[in-house]
């Protein structure tokens, strides 16, 4: 059969619809991935057929105002604004009319969309195809009822039913990689398949190096605020005692690092399973991929939540006591320290039970199986 995958252009949306993907090749499916024009280096280099569709101008004066704005709202006003104008109407807008092309070109049995990617839930919507959502982060059905809101006209325009509760999304079966204590269901939140994901080692007490590791995610690097915000964690983690080993994202530049003491090693891009294999702990932006790599493998984390479900994650990540939480603007470095230094000296204890659970979820598999039922008209409850 055929299933076709589709993905927003960052890494930490595409690489959790990587195992799957990977799964269904080896049993011998057709694969195919429609992501944006920019991601042909992402998606071919992961061994993967691309379907561009298009994306939106870095200069569009509808996301640069977002993007302005962000700074100065309240984490819920923020998220309110990515989801309903960045999400929902600009990504989707644009690259709808491309994912429309490739289901009728490709003709998939199946369409495939991690839960930040709606085109193509619109597209198998409108073709009478099944879908499936992977969730590279919480499964709140809080954020797909902010999207639904900026998706009502292309709902409209393919044919559609308006749909302003999101319901529509929470049709398909969804998949999902963080345990139920750490993604607790909210109001109107579908059932999940919880699956583990197969890029991270499971906790390995006792092997951990003086390198803590510092991210801001694979966005923020087009912020403005991103470079003050990397300088400022980085420092903090540096007056701590540690080595630091930093990931800027593809789209940022090392050397906005230039002139900070210490010893700190940056680089665009590190494979995060290796990094959590030895790292003391992690000072993060709180995304998705990178909040689980490191539940996954029993590191403490320092959350510095910025824009998007962020926030949510730090939420969690505090409730389950596997980490700190530090807000960003003026004196973020020595917060930093102060966090680094507690739980670096002291493991908090959610680490451990969080680690647990990951290895205890269900293998890729049993998501496979679950998109082929969905294909052959087999019951998937």
């Amino acid at each position: 059969m055929r299933m076709l995958f589709t993905t927003t252009s960052g890494a930490g949306h595409f690489l959790p619809l990587v195992p799957l993907a990977e799964a269904a090749r080896a049993a011998g499916h057709d694969v195919a991935v429609a992501a944006p024009e920019e991601s042909t280096a992402m998606v071919e280099g992961a061994g993967f057929k691309h379907l561009p569709f298009g994306g939106v101008p870095s200069d569009d004066p509808t996301r640069t105002e977002v993007l302005r704005r962000l700074p100065t709202l309240t984490p819920e006003e923020a998220g309110t604004l990515m989801g309903k104008e960045v999400f929902g109407r600009l990504n989707t807008s644009a690259a709808l009319p491309g994912t429309v092309q490739s289901v009728s070109e490709w003709q998939p049995d199946l369409v495939i969309s991690e839960s930040g990617e709606f085109s193509g839930q619109l597209a198998a919507e409108a073709a009478g195809l099944p879908r499936l959502r992977v969730h590279p982060g919480l499964s709140r059905a809080g954020f797909d009822r902010i999207v639904a809101l900026g998706l009502t006209d292309l709902r409209l325009g393919l044919g559609l039913d308006p749909d302003p509760s999101g319901a529509s999304l929470h049709t398909p079966p969804q998949v999902g990689y963080f345990p139920e204590a750490f993604d607790p269901s909210d109001e109107g939140s579908p059932p999940v398949l919880r699956i583990r994901d197969p890029r991270y080692r499971g906790f390995t007490p006792g092997h951990r190096s003086d390198v803590v590791y510092v991210t801001l995610g694979s966005e923020a690097a087009s912020m403005p605020f991103f470079a003050d915000a990397l300088r400022s964690a980085v420092s903090g983690a540096v007056a701590a005692g540690f080595a630091v080993l930093v990931s800027t994202g593809r789209q940022g530049d090392p050397r906005v690092l230039a002139g900070l003491p210490g010893d700190v090693r940056a680089e665009r891009w590190v494979d995060t399973a290796e990094v959590m294999a030895t790292a003391r702990a992690v000072v993060c932006h709180a995304g998705a991929g990178t909040t689980l790599a490191a539940l996954a493998a029993g590191v403490p984390i320092v959350a510095v939540p910025l824009f998007a479900e962020q926030p949510l994650n730090a939420e969690r990540i505090a409730a389950v006591d596997a980490g700190v939480v530090v807000q960003p603007g003026p004196g973020l470095d020595s917060r930093v320290e102060a966090a680094v230094r507690s739980v670096t000296t002291a493991a908090p204890p959610g680490t451990a039970r969080m680690a647990a659970d990951i290895a205890g979820l269900a293998d890729v598999s049993a998501a496979l199986e679950l998109a082929e039922r969905l294909v052959d008209g087999s019951p998937t409850g």
